[in-house]
Protein backbone atom coordinates (compact mmCIF):
# COMPACT_ATOMS: atom_id res chain seq x y z
CA UNK A 1 0.00 0.00 0.00
CA UNK A 2 1.22 3.52 -0.71
CA UNK A 3 2.43 5.78 2.09
CA UNK A 4 -0.55 8.09 1.51
CA UNK A 5 -2.91 5.10 1.64
CA UNK A 6 -1.48 3.98 4.98
CA UNK A 7 -1.90 7.48 6.39
CA UNK A 8 -5.49 7.76 5.15
CA UNK A 9 -6.36 4.36 6.65
CA UNK A 10 -4.82 5.39 9.99
CA UNK A 11 -6.83 8.62 10.04
CA UNK A 12 -10.04 6.70 9.21
CA UNK A 13 -9.37 4.36 12.14
CA UNK A 14 -8.64 7.21 14.57
CA UNK A 15 -11.65 9.29 13.51
CA UNK A 16 -14.12 6.39 13.61
CA UNK A 17 -12.91 5.46 17.10
CA UNK A 18 -13.26 9.07 18.27
CA UNK A 19 -16.80 9.81 17.05
CA UNK A 20 -19.63 7.40 17.70
CA UNK A 21 -21.35 6.31 14.49
CA UNK A 22 -18.92 8.15 12.22
CA UNK A 23 -18.30 6.63 8.81
CA UNK A 24 -15.12 7.74 7.09
CA UNK A 25 -13.88 7.09 3.59
CA UNK A 26 -11.25 8.09 1.09
CA UNK A 27 -12.43 10.28 -1.74
CA UNK A 28 -15.37 12.63 -2.04
CA UNK A 29 -19.04 12.36 -2.87
CA UNK A 30 -21.74 14.99 -2.84
CA UNK A 31 -23.30 15.12 0.62
CA UNK A 32 -26.78 14.90 -0.87
CA UNK A 33 -25.93 11.36 -2.08
CA UNK A 34 -25.50 10.17 1.51
CA UNK A 35 -28.30 8.42 3.35
CA UNK A 36 -29.23 9.64 6.82
CA UNK A 37 -27.95 6.33 8.22
CA UNK A 38 -24.34 7.08 7.25
CA UNK A 39 -24.13 10.33 9.21
CA UNK A 40 -21.92 11.79 10.48
CA UNK A 41 -19.52 11.21 7.59
CA UNK A 42 -15.86 12.10 7.03
CA UNK A 43 -14.25 12.36 3.61
CA UNK A 44 -10.46 12.37 3.24
CA UNK A 45 -9.30 13.87 -0.03
CA UNK A 46 -6.30 15.30 -1.84
CA UNK A 47 -3.36 13.82 0.10
CA UNK A 48 -0.76 16.22 -1.30
CA UNK A 49 2.84 15.23 -0.54
CA UNK A 50 5.96 17.35 -0.32
CA UNK A 51 9.43 15.83 0.01
CA UNK A 52 12.59 17.58 1.09
CA UNK A 53 16.13 16.44 1.71
CA UNK A 54 17.48 17.06 5.19
CA UNK A 55 20.97 16.90 6.65
CA UNK A 56 22.69 13.51 6.36
CA UNK A 57 20.64 12.62 3.27
CA UNK A 58 17.44 12.06 5.23
CA UNK A 59 14.18 12.60 3.39
CA UNK A 60 11.24 14.27 5.09
CA UNK A 61 7.82 13.67 3.55
CA UNK A 62 4.95 15.91 4.55
CA UNK A 63 1.37 15.04 3.62
CA UNK A 64 -1.45 17.58 3.79
CA UNK A 65 -4.84 15.90 3.69
CA UNK A 66 -8.09 17.77 3.26
CA UNK A 67 -10.86 16.42 5.45
CA UNK A 68 -14.56 17.20 5.20
CA UNK A 69 -16.87 16.37 8.07
CA UNK A 70 -20.53 16.20 7.07
CA UNK A 71 -23.30 16.20 9.66
CA UNK A 72 -27.04 16.23 9.09
CA UNK A 73 -29.78 17.78 11.21
CA UNK A 74 -27.30 18.76 13.92
CA UNK A 75 -26.61 22.04 15.63
CA UNK A 76 -23.37 23.84 14.98
CA UNK A 77 -22.21 23.01 18.52
CA UNK A 78 -22.87 19.27 18.12
CA UNK A 79 -20.96 19.27 14.83
CA UNK A 80 -18.03 21.20 16.30
CA UNK A 81 -17.80 18.71 19.17
CA UNK A 82 -17.29 15.95 16.59
CA UNK A 83 -14.58 18.01 14.94
CA UNK A 84 -12.91 18.50 18.34
CA UNK A 85 -13.07 14.74 19.00
CA UNK A 86 -11.28 13.97 15.73
CA UNK A 87 -8.58 16.51 16.55
CA UNK A 88 -8.21 15.12 20.07
CA UNK A 89 -7.82 11.58 18.70
CA UNK A 90 -4.98 12.72 16.44
CA UNK A 91 -3.40 14.68 19.32
CA UNK A 92 -3.61 11.58 21.53
CA UNK A 93 -1.74 9.43 18.99
CA UNK A 94 0.31 11.82 16.86
CA UNK A 95 2.15 8.95 15.15
CA UNK A 96 -1.16 7.42 13.96
CA UNK A 97 -0.12 4.04 15.28
CA UNK A 98 3.46 4.36 14.05
CA UNK A 99 2.58 5.21 10.44
CA UNK A 100 4.13 8.71 10.64
CA UNK A 101 6.50 10.57 12.95
CA UNK A 102 3.95 13.26 13.68
CA UNK A 103 0.40 14.20 12.72
CA UNK A 104 -1.64 17.22 13.73
CA UNK A 105 -4.57 19.42 12.82
CA UNK A 106 -3.24 22.95 12.19
CA UNK A 107 -4.80 25.89 14.00
CA UNK A 108 -6.54 27.04 10.83
CA UNK A 109 -10.22 27.67 11.45
CA UNK A 110 -12.39 25.02 9.77
CA UNK A 111 -14.47 26.32 6.91
CA UNK A 112 -18.18 25.81 7.47
CA UNK A 113 -20.70 25.36 4.67
CA UNK A 114 -24.31 25.02 5.73
CA UNK A 115 -26.60 23.53 3.10
CA UNK A 116 -30.30 22.72 3.45
CA UNK A 117 -29.95 19.94 6.00
CA UNK A 118 -26.19 19.38 6.10
CA UNK A 119 -23.28 21.11 7.78
CA UNK A 120 -19.92 20.58 6.09
CA UNK A 121 -16.67 21.43 7.82
CA UNK A 122 -13.46 21.48 5.79
CA UNK A 123 -10.16 21.25 7.64
CA UNK A 124 -6.65 19.90 7.12
CA UNK A 125 -4.57 17.18 8.71
CA UNK A 126 -0.81 17.33 8.27
CA UNK A 127 1.66 14.49 8.76
CA UNK A 128 5.43 14.21 8.56
CA UNK A 129 7.78 11.26 8.33
CA UNK A 130 11.57 11.36 8.15
CA UNK A 131 13.45 8.43 6.65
Amino acid sequence: MSAAGQILDAIVTAAEAAVSGLEAERGLRHSQELEDGVMPHLFLIAPAARREQLVYRQIATTHRIEARLVTRYETQEASLLKLDAIQAAIDADPTLGGVVDTAFVPDDEPLEDHRERDRIYSFFIETRKVA
